[in-house]
């Protein structure tokens, strides 16, 4: 029978309490946090201690009571018995020992004291020698290893701790590598530390001065190389250093040339942006939507709480997220192959509708029969529904949400590789190799307590067809009923809310299975979380993460669906978001009786045995709903619905048109992206040609002239020349002055760049679109202008219509903030239409106002002006008189074509010599 620790620590612990009640609560709450059983003799032994303790000293009594707490009941009576002897006998040595000990031993014991425990008293004894000074740091870091189960690395710096300080070191020498160590190695990648911290003790082992050159090595690239990479780096390293130590130095931390070419040479690491291009244009082909990657840094920081560590990819309905960099192999193409690997995978989830799951959809599919199978089970209804997916929603309806949720997602993950070896045969030779060598290292790192993964193997890894299981993978009896229930199942219906199914027929067998392997009767949620599932790259499924890149859909589509239920129509949520999504949150009449017609719900049967529509379309009223779901702008209105007026020029009148067109400011919103980085690291040598050029034409601030007759203050040689003429009888000059000039550039400029549709298409010979080169052109000018300090705006147009011409602006004349400057330009995206005589009207107006001697327009664009009622000739005259405008205004204008030939009809918009293509 389990005992109450509450009661019986309350009732000895009487003494304690009285004397300090708050600690005595604390204690309290750490053994019934560990929800073990707890022997009576355990329970006087760990009273006695603890009394014992605080009698010796308070502030090693208190960390020897939590220790003891701690362990109580985790560990057998021989561990805790052990650890009662290590701090008795580092008591000896005096209390500051003893309490480091009682605290940092604690993990030790939770971890794998057989392997771990030895090494540790040999290096504490050795760092105490050198004085208490030492071990707080080191142990503190230790502890941050062992909590997250990293045995390798807790015994890497264990012996790498040894290897330092059981040599000679001053004082000063102990105290800067004790602060070295904690301060550094807390930011090594987990994955990679144990043999990074292994390498640094290779190169400390030749010389301790080399462990801050290392380290900073390390910093600025060498973490990116492989473990053999780095141990071949290393050994090039040391050579150099007894041969040099100066350039030893410097290759070691980079420093060097040398070192610097060598460890790129040696670069397995590869990072997101040298595929990010590649990917996207993937994905626009592929799934023919608006889908790009972003590094899961760009994810808000209350989200990438929630992840993992071990995550390597997720999605939301915009954006595949990545990590930032990936160098799980030791070769640079298995990282990259494992990269594309992981967006292919999310694209699938993307492509097959695992986020269009619809709770209503699942109970209803299949004759309802979900529901008769969780029937006095489980809890059906939900009050959560406006905070949660549908997944989600239906992930709470089970005893344990976390068991449901991993079952789902071994299911889904078998739906989503069927699937791709249906479709994408090639595409399943290429990446389920990957995710085959990660299932092993999982099954061999697992220790028995991974227990769903022989499932997730059998369904995921192994053929698709019924039964092949049995002969590749040993399943218990309530596994391989899973595995053929799944077969069958999929074989009927491979839609995701089948998905939902399995879950219900599967999850309680499984979930008494579980209950009966590990020999206790209690709710799942006691002892599954230690069981849960971990597969390959930690490519799990994150609902509501998606969801919150759906809001907007998902809300319309609510409203939509209760104005339905109003009129007794009944659809289903995902048919509406799906049909919202793809049609540019535009609905019309035609596709919302389109999705209630495919509804079966809106069938009732007919005397005749047939079905018969029971909705009358011509006397259907769908007033209230039709144009609901307008798209918002999400751009802010700088002119306040007022506007520009602008004249246009009618070739075929020969006169202006006053006040004809209308142009509207508007201020783009900022979002998070790496597209200005990206740019600046893959056109880095492009970049630095225009800094060097740039810097020629940088004023070198004050210009000596010589000689002068007046002036602010002497010339000296000349004053020099003066006495030896007088003194020869020769007369003089009189110039003995020097004259200070300030030079300065005085130039304010514009880039106007094209936001038209067909800057979405793709550059001839490119893998880029147009608005890509556009905004990498927009980079390449704001580094350049950040060398000369020019003044300098950013803005893009587009529209329809001669009263709807957008201006977006991304950078005004004198706005200066960097960051939000950045994240405008990840905003840009092509829009509608091209009434380019309006926009560059509008650009002159704005350099008109600049005081400025230099006046400088430039405009990007992919071809001619083109907009409803403004094409051919009347649409280039105009573009050529608002150019022509401009330069009467001292403005030059300058044109830049992408992705066309030389024309005469361009000469006839800028001039001969005015554009380029």
């Amino acid at each position: 029978m389990q005992s109450n620790p509450g009661d019986k620590i309350f009732y000895t612990l009487a003494t304690l309490k009285l004397a300090d009640p708050q600690f005595a609560e604390t204690i309290i709450k750490v053994l019934e946090k560990n929800k073990n059983e707890i022997k009576p003799q355990q329970l006087t032994f760990l009273v006695k201690e603890i009394i014992w303790g605080l009698t010796q000293e308070i502030s090693f009594g208190k960390a020897y009571a939590l220790g003891m707490a701690e362990l109580t009941g985790k560990i057998p009576d021989t561990q805790l018995t052990k650890y009662v002897k290590l701090v008795h006998t580092a008591l000896k040595q005096g209390p500051t020992l003893a309490q480091m000990i009682a605290r940092y031993l604690v993990p030790l014991f939770c971890c794998d004291p057989d392997l771990l425990i030895k090494p540790f008293i040999k290096t504490i004894i050795i760092m105490f020698r050198k004085g208490n000074y030492t071990l707080s740091g080191p142990l503190g870091i230790l502890s941050l290893f062992l909590k997250e189960n990293d045995t390798s690395s807790a015994l890497s710096f264990i012996s790498l701790l040894e290897t330092v300080f059981k040599q000679e070191l001053t004082y000063n020498r102990s105290r800067y590598l004790a602060n070295l160590f904690s301060r550094e190695l807390r930011y090594f990648k987990p994955a990679k530390r144990a043999w990074q911290i292994a390498a640094l003790e290779k190169v400390v082992k030749e010389d301790l001065d080399l462990a801050d050159p290392f380290i900073n090595g390390l910093e600025h690239g060498l973490k990116r190389l492989g473990q053999t990479a780095l141990n071949q780096f290393i050994v090039i390293g040391l050579e150099k250093y007894r041969t040099s130590p100066k350039l030893g130095l410097k290759f070691l931390s980079l420093a060097s040339k040398l070192g610097q070419d060598t460890c790129r040479d040696m670069q397995v690491t590869v990072s997101l942006s040298q595929v990010k291009q590649q990917m996207d244009n993937y994905l626009r082909a592929r799934i023919g939507e608006v889908i790009t990657v972003h590094p899961l840094s760009f994810l808000p920081a209350a989200l990438a709480k929630s992840l993992n560590g071990q995550c390597l990819a997720l999605s939301d309905s915009n954006h595949i997220y990545l990590s930032n960099e990936i160098d799980n192999y030791n070769s640079k193409s298995e990282n990259i192959r494992l990269y594309m690997g992981l967006m292919k995978m999310e694209a699938c989830l993307l492509e097959f509708g695992t986020y269009d799951f619809d709770y209503e959809k699942a109970f209803y599919e299949r004759e309802g029969c979900l529901g008769k199978i969780l029937k006095n089970r489980c809890s059906l209804e939900n009050p959560d529904l406006e905070t949660i997916s549908d997944l989600e929603r239906f992930f709470k309806i089970f005893p344990d949400k976390d068991l449901a949720q991993d079952l789902f997602t071994i299911f889904e993950h078998g739906r989503i590789w069927k699937l791709i070896g249906l479709n994408y045969p090639g595409m399943l030779k290429k990446i389920l190799p990957l995710y085959q060598q990660e299932i092993r290292r999982l099954v061999k790192d697992s220790k028995g307590d991974n227990l769903l993964l022989p499932l997730y193997q059998a369904l995921c890894m192994g053929s698709s067809s019924k039964g092949s299981s049995k002969d590749l993978f040993k399943l218990d009896a309530c596994m391989q009923d899973a595995c053929d229930l799944f077969f069958d199942q999929i074989a009927q219906n491979n839609r995701v809310e089948t998905i939902a199914l399995l879950v219900g027929q599967n999850y309680f067998p499984i979930e008494a299975f579980f209950k009966t392997k590990i020999k206790q009767k209690q709710p799942a949620d006691r002892y599954y979380p230690h069981y849960s599932l971990k597969i390959p790259f930690g490519h799990y499924l994150w609902p509501d993460i998606f969801r919150l890149s759906i809001l907007k859909s998902e809300k319309l589509a609510n409203i939509i669906k209760n104005q339905l239920i109003k009129k007794g129509i009944k659809v289903f949520k995902s048919d509406l978001q799906k049909k919202i999504k793809n049609s540019n949150n535009q609905l019309s009449a035609d596709e919302l009786q389109e999705i209630i017609a495919n509804d079966p719900r809106n069938f009732k049967a007919d005397h005749g045995g047939s079905f018969a529509g029971f909705v009358d379309f011509d006397q259907l009223d769908l007033s209230d709903i039709d144009g609901l779901l307008q798209d918002e702008p999400q751009i802010s209105d700088k002119s306040q619905n007022t506007g520009f007026r602008y004249k246009e020029w009618d070739s075929k009148l020969g006169d202006y048109l006053h006040d004809h067109v209308l142009v509207r400011e508007k201020l783009l919103p900022g979002i998070p992206g790496d597209f200005y980085n990206m740019t600046l690291e893959k056109r880095y040598g492009l970049i630095s040609k225009i800094k060097n050029a740039f810097e020629l034409l940088k004023p070198q601030g004050l210009q000596i002239m010589r000689p002068w007759e007046e002036g602010d203050e002497f010339d000296y040689a000349a004053l020099l020349d003066f006495a030896v003429e007088k003194k020869a009888g020769l007369m003089p000059s009189d110039r003995l002055f020097i004259k200070r000039v300030k030079q300065y550039r005085d130039v304010a400029a514009l880039l106007l760049v094209d936001f038209s549709r067909s800057t979405a298409n793709f550059v001839d010979g490119s893998r880029s679109t147009v608005l890509d080169v556009a905004r990498e052109a927009i980079v390449l000018l704001l580094e350049a202008v950040k060398i000369l300090g020019d003044t300098f705006a950013v803005a893009g147009f587009s529209g329809t219509g001669r009263l709807g011409v957008d201006y977006f602006i991304i950078k005004d004349f004198y706005d200066n903030q960097e960051e939000l400057i950045k994240s405008r330009i990840n905003s840009v995206t092509p829009q509608r239409s091209t009434r380019m005589g309006a926009a560059i009207r509008h650009s002159a107006a704005k350099l008109e106002k600049i005081p400025a001697k230099t006046r400088l327009l430039i405009i990007i664009s992919d071809g001619f002006p083109n907009d409803t009622g403004y094409k051919g000739a009347y649409a280039m005259e105009d573009t050529r008189r608002a150019i022509v405008e401009a330069r009467a205004k001292s403005i030059y204008t300058k044109a830049v074509t992408v992705n066309i030939a030389n024309s005469a009809k361009l000469d006839d918009i800028y001039g001969n010599v005015h554009h380029n293509t």
